[in-house]
């Protein structure tokens, strides 16, 4: 379900923004997640948890820039944007603290899940950037 909000306030941005094939570039591997998680996957929750940490972490860079105390990323944030951030910021740790009450067993699977989808989203971050994407 957090999974879903994250997503459904990327695209969001992405409207207000006029920047909304970049937002489905970003969600591309959240989309991923929830498919296993409605397919009964026991991966599901292993999928989700590097999601909800890339996404909690790009929240704070996001806030520490708005508030003066970092300059991670720049630009301008409408107020819209803004209030988005935090219900992404939001979902992430309700996500995640979701994800901690899951008793999920440690093995080679879960493992190759969790970094295969932390690598996902960076690729997608990284393709959403790209000049032939923004430009769209």
């Amino acid at each position: 379900m957090w999974l879903v909000v994250i997503a459904g306030a990327l695209l969001m941005v992405g409207i207000v923004s006029h920047t909304l094939l970049r937002h489905v570039v970003q969600i591309a591997p959240l989309v991923g997640a929830v498919s296993l998680g409605l397919c009964g996957s026991s991966l599901g929750v292993s999928a989700a948890v590097p999601l909800f940490g890339f996404w909690f972490l790009i929240m704070g860079a996001i806030w520490l820039f708005l508030l003066g105390v970092a300059q991670i990323v720049s630009g301008t944030f409408t107020s819209a944007e803004i209030a988005l951030t935090v219900i992404i910021g939001a979902a992430s740790v309700l996500g995640l603290a979701a994800a901690w009450r899951q008793s999920v067993t440690r093995t080679p699977a879960r493992l190759f899940t969790v970094v295969g989808f932390a690598v996902l989203q960076l690729a997608a971050m990284w393709i959403s950037l790209q000049p032939f994407v923004a430009r769209r």
